[in-house]
């Protein structure tokens, strides 16, 4: 079940691609889903939603980074860290 889904720094042409496949998608679903082309404003919707305590530092939080997670979890299941994009 889908509680919420937020789509941060998209490109421009999604936002026409969402609106076209919005319309295929039940009305309860479509309404979880917040899409943001703007980086600070799709943040700052974040900030809104979850403790900034919890959420990663690069996402403006005071959480620990995506990365940092990353490995950790990697590091926990025996396998091989993620590489830096």
């Amino acid at each position: 079940m889908l509680y919420r889904c937020i789509i941060i720094n998209a490109p421009s042409f999604f936002a026409v691609t969402w609106r076209i496949i919005r319309a295929f998608l039940d009305k309860n679903t479509s309404m979880k889903i917040e899409l943001y082309s703007n980086k600070k404003k799709g943040q700052k919707r974040l900030t809104e939603l979850i403790d900034e305590n919890s959420l990663p530092s690069d996402f403006d939080g005071m959480g620990p980074s995506t990365q940092e997670i990353l490995c950790k979890n990697s590091a926990k299941n025996g396998e091989a860290p993620p590489k830096r994009r």
